[in-house]
């Protein structure tokens, strides 16, 4: 009985305890994945700017704007890897100024009304983005009458609303941007004394002679660097030490290049294909069945191959194969597929419909429009009406269509064969890419014999199975290298067989390492690991590569230990400068000219003239300020204190002096205040930008 009472009364404590566990563990349970939540928010954070947070999806958004802005601009579907790279670049711009400069201009309530932004499209003076995007290149004329159409019926044409917003967000930014600058301009100005002092230190002139006693004339055992040397002037001068966070890597390359085994293969099959590519009907269709590059459709004239093709092909009959040949780590075949006569050039307008949805009733309704508009042409149509109302090529629109004069292969092929087998006059609607082109030849130049050439292609690449044999050498190197020290002992081992490449001070965002092709994955890697971390296997286009993360610049400014031997020769050349210093005070003495200073240390006098406070360098001596700068401060026919340079300790005796004459400064206001000018164009948002403390991540993502 006490034992079930004892057992009774410890149960509203076990009671009490267990659900105390259980709502602690509930809070502890909540807290953190409410922490994974925040840790996976901040993990797809692109970049901070004035203490906001701007996330991947954000980024991606913008990004996506602009691409589609760009494909409707220029009419292309696919972008290509350099276009791609200058895009993700406007798309950060345009995070920078909504949330760096944007702020600023609601401060000062600076607007671009609506009233001011029709005057920019469509007044007397329009904004250099209209003229960007709708002045011809060569005139600079604009056609006022075809943007008003374009604007007025936008919101009838989908492609036309959107580049219509685009482009008035463009004016819009261009014009808040040109108006803050304008504003801290008006707030500049020279004040006379900077104006007078700029005019002297242009004008007046000394002769100057010199001596030096070189800091090599000193070994570096006569000066005693310490520790607490180093280290004191590490303190005193930290602010020359600002870094931006970067790695350096040492790395090694094992090249995926063709084996022996890859070019006898791509002989044999380019040899075993001859006879069946001379006697297909279908040149074209084989090439672009069977080859590693497509048929190209252009026809050349004599001159424009190679000089081996050019003589066979226009000595030979329609059907002749020459090769094969080798050319461009490629082996290839050449058949002749046409001769004839073709203009070398001609000069054509279109129209162009794309459709204003992605599936097959778009395409039908796009085409039906095509061929209705081909028709209302032929029966005498306006062309650059017709172009203006609905044109899709905004390159071509300001023009009323007008494409000008073009050589074969400037256009995509259907384009092209199209324009150089129609008479002149003559109207088609042509399929591409694009869309449908409304197509009128109107002049062509003079024919010349052109011939039309199948190339049929086996590039030799390396083969998979030569892909794992040099895989795995690389997969050893690294598995068997897992430290630092381990990857350079191997390096040294291997006698010059195997060499070690730098990377130095990469950024999180560079997108190139010299002999590299798109080593992204190599400057993630290097930010994700560790000083003296060796990596796994890397895969990029043209090598695998094992790295080994030698440096890490993490703080906003270089550690000690970073900068220690770079502190080492300055101050060693400091104290080495004392020395001198001393030496030459003591020479000094009883010495009144440069040449009786210059007999007793041993040295020779070196002379300048017409030398300045705004000089550049200094006759023998080169860029030294200090030296020169002790010139102009001493006077005539007095020896100089010795003054510390780049490379040594001088002493300056001016031989005469020319002051600046005159009293008026408008040369030199005009000069500071230009300066001042076209800077501030530019420095005041680099200057806000680094208020904002921006943290830019994207290279984590891309």
């Amino acid at each position: 009985m006490p034992v079930l009472e004892k057992i009774r009364s410890k149960a509203g404590i076990f009671i009490a305890v267990f659900i105390g566990f259980a709502l602690l563990a509930f809070i502890l349970g909540d807290f953190f994945n409410s922490g994974q939540s925040l840790f996976n928010q901040s993990q797809m954070e692109v970049a901070t700017m004035n203490g906001k947070s701007v996330s991947f999806p954000e980024f991606e958004t913008k990004l996506n704007e602009i691409t589609e802005v760009y494909k409707l601009k220029s009419g292309q579907t696919t972008i290509p890897e350099n276009v791609s790279e200058s895009l993700k670049e406007q798309a950060w711009q345009e995070m920078l100024i909504e949330n760096v400069l944007n702020p600023e201009y609601e401060k000062l309530g600076l607007t671009v009304g609506k009233d001011e932004l029709t005057d920019l499209v469509t007044g007397n003076n329009p904004s250099p983005v209209i003229r960007q995007n709708f002045g011809d290149p060569n005139t600079g004329e604009i056609n006022k009458a075809g943007i008003a159409r374009i604007w007025n019926n936008s919101e009838a044409n989908p492609t036309w609303e959107t580049l219509v917003i685009a482009i008035e967000k463009d004016i819009t930014t261009e014009r808040a941007y040109t108006k803050y600058a304008n504003i801290l301009r008006k707030g500049l100005y020279v004040p006379k004394f900077m104006s007078k002092n700029d005019f002297i230190e242009t004008n007046e002139k000394v002769e100057v002679g010199f001596i030096v006693k070189r800091y090599t004339d000193i070994g570096d055992s006569a000066v005693k660097v310490t520790s607490s040397d180093l280290k004191k002037y590490y303190s005193e001068h930290k602010y020359l030490f600002e870094q931006t966070p970067s790695r350096d890597l040492e790395y090694i390359t094992f090249d995926i290049v063709p084996s022996k085994d890859d070019f006898n293969k791509a002989s044999e099959y380019i040899n075993k294909v001859k006879a069946e590519f001379e006697t297909t009907e279908d040149a074209k269709l084989y090439v672009n069945s069977n080859s590693d590059t497509q048929f190209d459709s252009k026809f050349y004239k004599q001159g424009e191959l190679s000089d081996s093709l050019n003589k066979f092909m226009f000595a030979a009959n329609e059907g002749a194969v020459f090769g094969p040949y080798f050319e461009n780590e490629t082996y290839k075949l050449a058949r002749l597929v046409k001769v004839g006569n073709i203009p070398d050039s001609v000069k054509a307008q279109h129209i162009l419909i794309t459709p204003t949805e992605q599936s097959q009733a778009g395409v039908d309704k796009a085409k039906v429009l095509a061929d209705s508009i081909k028709t209302a042409l032929e029966k005498g149509g306006n062309f650059i009406e017709m172009a203006i109302r609905f044109s899709a090529d905004k390159a071509s629109l300001q023009k009323g269509g007008d494409l000008g004069w073009f050589k074969e292969g400037m256009m995509v092929p259907q384009f092209n064969d199209a324009a150089f087998s129609m008479r002149k006059g003559e109207v088609k609607v042509v399929e591409t890419q694009y869309g449908y082109h409304v197509l009128q030849l109107t002049d062509k130049g003079p024919e010349v014999k052109k011939v039309q050439v199948a190339v049929l292609a086996r590039k030799v690449d390396a083969s998979t199975q030569t892909n794992q044999i040099i895989y795995s050498q690389a997969s050893k190197f690294a598995s068997e290298n897992r430290t630092q020290d381990q990857f350079n002992k191997a390096i040294e081992a291997s006698k010059g067989a195997i060499q070690k490449k730098l990377a130095s001070s990469l950024t999180l965002n560079d997108k190139n390492i010299a002999g590299l092709e798109q080593p992204r994955a190599v400057i993630q890697w290097a930010y994700k690991a560790k000083k003296g971390e060796v990596s796994e296997v890397i895969n990029l286009q043209n090598a695998f590569v094992v790295a080994v993360v030698s440096q890490v610049r993490e703080d906003k400014f270089a550690s000690f230990e970073q900068v220690k031997s770079e502190i080492e020769l300055t101050v060693r050349k400091e104290k080495k400068g004392d020395l001198l210093a001393e030496q030459i005070t003591k020479a000094k003495g009883g010495v009144s000219s440069i040449q009786d200073l210059a007999s007793k240390l041993g040295v020779n006098v070196e002379s300048a003239s017409a030398i300045s406070f705004s000089s550049f360098s200094i006759g023998s001596a080169g860029i030294e300020p200090k030296l020169i700068a002790t010139s102009m401060l001493t006077k005539p026919n007095q020896l100089s204190e010795p003054v510390k340079g780049n490379n040594g300790v001088y002493v300056a005796y001016v031989t005469s002096k020319t002051p600046a004459e005159g009293k008026d400064y408008t040369m030199s206001e005009q000069k500071l205040s230009y300066t001042l000018q076209s800077r501030a164009n530019y420095e005041f948002f680099e200057s806000l930008k680094k208020l904002a403390n921006i943290d830019d991540n994207r290279g984590k993502f891309y």
